[in-house]
């Protein structure tokens, strides 16, 4: 199970392979390899169909202008489509309390 570290806290988790994708591109692994980098390997090594099948099964349940909506058919569009998803849909950043206070 891969170790990660988050760029921006400095936290550590250790995640399955297949969860490495979803945690967004702050998300180094220990090995100094991007969560991105792991994105972009796993969805290159994808067929076109589980590409459009991953894109169907992220799509349910979103608004219309919440959707992914790939710039073709074409693999290389799925997987920026995917890679930008998952980059637009990272959490938020947890805001510093406050040290005036």
């Amino acid at each position: 199970m891969p170790r990660l570290r988050d760029e921006r806290s400095g936290a550590v988790v250790s995640v399955p392979e297949e969860k490495v994708q979803r945690l967004g591109p702050n998300w180094v692994r220990i090995d100094g390899s991007s969560a991105a980098e792991d994105a972009a390997s796993v969805f290159a090594e994808m067929t076109v169909a589980d590409l459009s099948a991953e894109i169907d099964r992220r799509n349910e349940g979103r608004d219309d202008d919440a959707q992914i909506v790939p710039e073709g058919a074409k693999k290389a569009y799925l997987v920026a489509a995917l890679i930008a998803d998952d980059a637009a849909t990272e959490p938020e950043a947890a805001t510093e309390p406050d040290a005036t206070n």
